[in-house]
């Protein structure tokens, strides 16, 4: 079940890239919006909603091709956050975007937890949000598995790794030792 789900958000999710990519041109974000979320019918019903939490509604009538990056990301977390999927995989939102559409992010992410019983896979180098919205947490390096277990353990185990990395760093850098 889960499988199929996380497929159905994989498709969706590429069916609305190719949308948004296919409406540079086009005059409206709204109309290019509209026509990616026929694709889903509960996402259709939500378009409303979806312009209002991205924040971009001033510039809805705009083209996508003059949306800076971070009106893109908001509008594509925005699009993610109202999918009905068991599973939400948020990689590095919170890089863009002002503190209150990151607290709005933040919320949405913590209400999908408590309120709706999804997973979120949070991906952030942003240490306080994830001690914040997490319980458990997997450190990688390399794409390699350093660490999982409870979000304290694992930031304390990734904070002393970038420290002890900057250090070395810092020791093989120094031009008076050689």
């Amino acid at each position: 079940h889960a499988e199929a789900q996380a497929k159905e958000v994989v498709e969706l999710q590429h069916k609305l890239r190719q949308a948004l990519e296919n409406v540079r041109q086009a005059e409206s974000t709204r109309q290019a919006l509209n026509d990616a979320l026929t694709l889903n019918g509960s996402l259709q019903a939500k378009l409303d909603e979806i312009i209002d939490f991205s924040g971009v509604e001033r510039y809805i009538d705009t083209p996508v091709k003059r949306y800076s990056s971070g009106m893109y990301v908001r509008l594509a977390f925005a699009v993610a956050a109202h999918l009905e999927s068991e599973i939400l995989i948020i990689d590095e939102v919170l890089a863009v975007g002002d503190a209150e559409f990151q607290k709005k992010c933040l919320g949405k992410m913590n209400d999908a937890t408590s309120k709706e019983g999804r997973t979120v896979l949070f991906v952030s180098h942003n240490m306080a949000a994830v001690q914040n919205l997490c319980t458990k947490g997997i450190y990688l390096k390399q794409g390699e598995i350093v660490y999982q277990g409870a979000i304290k353990e694992t930031i304390d185990k990734y904070l002393i790794t970038a420290q002890e990395d900057s250090s070395i760093t810092a020791l093989v850098n120094r031009e008076d030792r050689s």
